[in-house]
């Protein structure tokens, strides 16, 4: 049962990919940059300078968007 779950899984996460990567494009403000990767179910997205991902992070909890902000440096 196992590995008949793993295709369907796989597609999910490729579906949740795509819709994250398009938001991104689409919401994201300029200056913005991200990973497009292959493989993972993480991507690594860099805000422009002065955007503090800490301070927005519970606005997007509120809207089931999750994250862990970078550090500041």
């Amino acid at each position: 049962m196992q590995k008949r779950h793993i295709p369907i899984i796989r597609k999910v996460y490729w579906q949740r990919r795509d819709i994250m990567l398009q938001a991104l494009e689409r919401y994201f403000p300029e200056g913005c940059s991200w990973t497009k990767l292959q493989g993972s179910l993480f991507l690594w997205a860099s805000p422009p300078e002065g955007l503090d991902t800490a301070e927005l992070l519970p606005e997007a909890v509120i809207l089931k968007v999750a994250y862990v902000p970078g550090l500041k440096i």
